[in-house]
């Protein structure tokens, strides 16, 4: 007995001594990786605070220019971290010390600095608000549990102030792309804590392992976002949204610039601009395509001759991400960067972001020769054109066996046998971003603007070959015949899924323009292939643009409008066209089919651009809104006049929607819009002679009760008619109004309680 409590007492101590020598490790380890990262931030803070006159070394200028593009949100700060860990322009204990710096900073929320000039533009009047505005959406998502609950609620704040006036115009495209940024530099906080914490964990180096994690696709700031918004995110949106536009409407003190906006010296810009064009990237079609939109409002924008000299060599010569951020921080340093060139930055950094996941590659890299790529695919051909430099075509190879990789996930058996492949300039030239020439069954790719329109130029290729194999032609597409000459099953498919009305003119549907049927077969398909890819965790910016419903990209793909049966359509011309995964049919019918959701922000979208009731006037602008009109009797004693409007949500092709959400987003979107119009209908009945009613909103001595029961009757009519919307089914009109007039008179009785 007594040698075995002596075994048992030795087991413990054994034991205990174990555990503690474990923690002890770990707690050692966790040291150590914390050590790591203030020794890589401290370097970075020491390397800034170099107020460099003479410009800074080439490894200098590398390591500042990797900061700026984490600082500026240029590009995934773990792809970034991946990149330099392989660049051969760094030494090896720099990489380690840069590395750790920029995911020292990412966990603190240090990157991602949208430039404050850039959100100026959001403010209803002009002033220097855009610092305000950014740490109004920050501070929004930081105190959201799901950063994309908060995105939606933003995106809908600023799309709702912005047609009530509380914003600029401008307001709903720009706040976009920040709202974006902001949600990412929280996702990438979040990554870098679980990296860290993972870190200590195992025991294993911090940068090693978000090599790791990129592999399998474990960070949430580079997993794609096409899914839709989830119930409990739409409810929980529905409710920050009032609070949110009133919020907007307080924003008018500057506040300052931060350690976050703080940039280089001109003379390291300078350096980094140098050392980018001396290494001279592949151009990337997100940086490119994005700044060709920018080119007038960039090289216009007022200043002097110099200043507009310096944004027109920024134009020319930012053509991929580093060169990007290398003559931005540059134009700033000269002080003749501004509105415009900032705004031009963010939306191509957000433009990026479909590259999360890309893979480093430098010149130099090996791969699969053109000829290996082209046996390997089925392919007629790969080549490139003369101009091409060698070092780059590793680079597309690269690219292309990717893209028919991933475009297999969602058309297992494409065959790509008799195709032709070539790299450089197409017959359209700047016309367009990728072509796929019929006559010749030849994609051409240009090196600046086909990544992320491959998926819509492929799509025209199963297009060419359903031609061939219904009919045997060589030289046009199944969808455009299939309308233009033979009527067949498919064309009423095209037709609904194009928009185009059976009653038209043949020759109207297949027209050169992006309205002819294959584009638009091409524009859906683009957009199913990259939420197919989506739904497994997968995002290729090679394939498509695509990132959500709001950030479509650059290759006009289009979403489904969920209150239209489009996705239905597109979803069924390409069942008839290729062979679709099944899984991913199912999916895709199921999430925008005839069961789908129309969502908060489809209503929204609908109040917002609703027409405006028109209301009868007696006899002459003096009199305007009558308040004995028949309109206005009609809104203060019928059902439609107390928010009867409701019950049409209730109608069976919105089956699945939550009423009490969406009722509750389309009354403050309402409510601002009609405020809006108000506002300017006071005013102008300041200048004129109007009418009475008129005069009251501009603040006249007149009872309250007078102005409230003229936006009353606004508010209702709109919203009746934002309600109604018909769902754009050819010749369903009819059904879908008395659909909706049953459910209003059933809501009225009662029925649905």
């Amino acid at each position: 007995m007594a040698r075995t409590h002596r075994s048992l007492f030795i087991t413990i101590i054994v034991a205990a001594a174990a555990i503690g020598l474990g923690l002890f490790v770990r707690e050692r380890w966790g040291l150590s990786v914390r050590g790591d990262l203030v020794a890589g931030m401290r370097f970075a803070d020491s390397l800034e605070a170099v107020r460099h006159v003479e410009p800074p070394s080439a490894g200098d200028a590398v390591a500042l220019l990797y900061l700026e593009r984490a600082r500026l949100g240029v590009g995934s700060p773990f792809r970034l971290i991946d990149y330099l860990m392989r660049d051969p322009l760094l030494s090896a204990p720099r990489r380690r010390l840069v590395a750790n710096a920029i995911l020292g900073r990412t966990e603190r929320g240090h990157g991602y600095a949208t430039p404050g000039d850039a959100l100026n533009t959001l403010g209803a009047r002009r002033g220097d608000l855009g610092l305000a505005h950014r740490s109004f959406i920050e501070a929004t998502i930081a105190t959201q549990r799901d950063p994309r609950t908060a995105e939606l609620a933003l995106r809908l704040a600023y799309q709702v102030a912005a047609v009530g006036g509380l914003t600029s115009p401008r307001a709903g495209a720009v706040s976009v792309a920040a709202i974006a940024q902001a949600r990412d530099r929280a996702l990438a906080a979040a990554d870098a804590r679980a990296v860290l914490a993972e870190a200590r964990r195992r025991q294993v180096d911090a940068i090693q392992l978000v090599t790791e994690w990129r592999g399998a696709r474990k960070l949430r700031v580079e997993k794609p976002l096409v899914d839709p918004a989830t119930p409990a995110q739409e409810r929980s949106a529905s409710q920050l949204l009032p609070g949110l536009v009133a919020a907007l409407e307080r924003i008018d003190r500057p506040v300052p610039a931060t350690s976050r906006d703080r940039t280089i010296t001109l003379a390291a810009a300078q350096a980094a601009s140098l050392e980018a064009e001396r290494r001279n990237m592949p151009p990337q079609a997100p940086v490119v395509v994005t700044l060709g939109g920018f080119t007038g409002y960039v090289g216009g924008a007022a200043g002097s001759g110099a200043a507009r000299a310096a944004r027109t060599q920024f134009l020319t010569r930012a053509r991929n991400e580093e060169r990007l951020a290398a003559e931005y921080v540059k134009l700033v340093g000269e002080k003749a960067a501004g509105t415009e060139v900032s705004l031009a930055l963010l939306t191509s950094a957000v433009a990026m972001r479909p590259y999360a996941q890309e893979r480093p590659w430098f010149p130099g890299d090996s791969s699969t020769t053109p000829l290996q790529l082209a046996e390997q695919l089925g392919l007629k051909g790969l080549a490139f054109d003369r101009n091409v430099p060698d070092r780059w075509r590793g680079y597309y190879t690269r690219m292309l066996a990717d893209v028919v990789r991933d475009m297999r996930v969602v058309f297992p058996k494409l065959d790509l046998a008799g195709l032709s492949v070539r790299f450089g300039e197409s017959p359209l030239r700047e016309r367009a971003l990728a072509l796929h020439d019929p006559r010749t069954r030849t994609v051409y790719f240009p090196l600046a603007t086909s990544a992320g329109a491959m998926a819509h130029e492929l799509s025209h290729d199963l297009d060419w070959q359903a031609a061939r194999a219904k009919w045997g032609a060589q030289n046009s597409y199944r969808t455009d015949r299939s309308v233009r000459q033979y009527r067949d099953g498919l064309a009423a498919t095209v037709d609904r899924m194009s928009g185009t009305a059976v009653g038209r003119r043949r020759t109207a549907r297949v027209s050169p323009g992006g309205d002819r049927p294959t584009e638009a077969f091409a524009r859906g398909a683009d957009w199913i292939v990259a939420s197919a890819l989506a739904r497994r965790g997968i995002v290729n910016g090679y394939l498509s643009a695509v990132q959500d419903e709001w950030l479509t990209g650059y290759a006009s793909a289009t979403p489904p409008r969920r209150d239209t049966p489009q996705g239905d359509a597109t979803m069924l011309a390409l069942t008839e066209i290729a062979t679709v995964a099944p899984d991913v049919r199912a999916w895709y019918e199921a999430s925008y089919g005839g069961a789908r959701r129309a969502g908060v922000a489809e209503a929204v979208r609908r109040t917002l651009v609703a027409p405006w009731p028109r209301y009868e006037s007696r006899t002459s602008l003096a009199i305007g809104f009558d308040p004995w009109s028949p309109t206005a009797r009609l809104f203060r004693t019928a059902m439609a006049g107390s928010g009867a409007w409701q019950c049409l949500l209730s109608a069976p092709s919105l089956g699945g929607n939550d009423r009490v959400v969406q009722a509750k987003v389309m009354e403050v979107a309402a409510g601002v819009r009609v405020r809006g119009l108000l506002e300017r209908w006071g005013a102008w009945s300041e200048r004129t002679a109007s009418s009475w009613r008129f005069r009251v909103l501009g603040g006249g001595p007149w009872n309250p009760a007078t102005g409230d029961s003229v936006s009353r009757e606004l508010k209702e009519s709109l919203l009746w008619r934002a309600a109604r919307v018909d769902d754009g089914r050819p010749g369903t009109d009819l059904v879908e109004r008395l659909e909706r007039d049953a459910a209003w008179r059933g809501c009225a009785r009662g029925d649905d309680r």
